[in-house]
């Protein structure tokens, strides 16, 4: 199997690192179970994959991902939490409208169609919080496993809360492709994903708020938490004193659980959610400009 195995990798590196590779496995698996077996497969696999697509850290694409990583987690927990609420207040419709003793639901196929979303959407929320309190590995991959298993869901019971499945599922699928993609040998660091908590706090409390009824606006149609990551970005490409290209497109990368919730919001018009997208751009002109200010001028000596 390993033979197999390390033809995935590129062939310098296969002929650099390949034998050391090939010791460690059979050194690792000697007298193993299949379990332990399969599991390290999939590691050397998954390592072999990265290095093909270019994401490990030193690459630019890698560097990239360590930036978007946290914000798409950020991102699918504000649009999986605005789900969750409406999928609770709608339960409190039912019940109100039926009495304690009914069964909130239309039919009881609808029923399990929401049960197995909610579930999904709680392991996205999990994952998330796991994430943004210091345990990157396991949250992310929670996060990343709720994405998946919410876009299969999904795909099974379409037509569920009038959502475009598609779109939906593939905002979903990208989220958790970003998640997983973030280079193992460089996570974000603690102060990174407790940066993107708060984000997704500053994100989504305005939205539950309105929801509520708290605010005096009846609607944003999903465009506050976009607003909130594209002005994130801003503010990282400052911090950094780059260009803003790099953050741009991490969190253009990130914005896709956001970009399908305003669609959905809107009823599937594309035209406010495409205009939400142009502040991503926008957001970094700043950063732009502050860094072509602080360039040093030319000695005209």
């Amino acid at each position: 199997m390993i033979d197999r195995l390390l033809r995935l990798y590129p062939a310098a590196y296969r002929r650099d690192y390949g034998p050391e590779i090939a010791d460690v496995y059979r050194e690792t698996t000697r007298g193993a179970s299949a379990t332990v077996r399969l599991r390290e497969a999939a590691g050397i696999a998954g390592h072999a994959v990265r290095l093909r697509l270019g994401l490990g850290s030193a690459g630019p694409l890698g560097a990239v991902l360590m930036i978007a990583a946290p914000y798409a987690v950020a991102a699918a927990a504000v649009a999986t939490a605005v789900r969750l609420a409406w999928w609770l207040s709608g339960m409190w419709v039912g019940w109100a409208a039926h009495g304690a003793g009914a069964f909130p639901f239309t039919s009881l196929e609808l029923g399990v169609a929401d049960g197995l979303l909610a579930a999904t959407h709680l392991l996205v929320l999990v994952g998330a919080v796991t994430a943004f309190t210091g345990r990157w590995a396991p949250g992310a991959r929670l996060t990343s496993l709720g994405l998946l298993a919410s876009a299969l869901a999904m795909l099974v019971f379409q037509g569920v809360h009038n959502d475009p499945v598609m779109l939906s599922t593939a905002a979903a699928v990208l989220a958790a492709v970003v998640v997983w993609a973030c280079p193992p040998d460089a996570p974000p660091a603690a102060a990174a994903t407790r940066t993107a908590g708060l984000v997704a706090l500053a994100a989504w409390l305005p939205v539950a708020a309105l929801h509520a009824g708290l605010l005096g606006v009846t609607t944003d149609y999903g465009a506050w938490p976009l607003l909130v990551l594209a002005v994130t970005g801003g503010v990282l490409a400052v911090r950094s004193r780059s260009n803003g290209v790099r953050e741009m497109t991490a969190m253009a990368l990130a914005c896709a659980p956001l970009a399908a919730l305003s669609h959905w919001m809107w009823a599937g018009q594309p035209g406010p959610v495409l205009a939400g997208l142009a502040l991503l751009p926008l957001a970094v002109l700043p950063a732009a400009l502050i860094r072509l200010l602080r360039r040093p001028r030319a000695s005209t000596d």
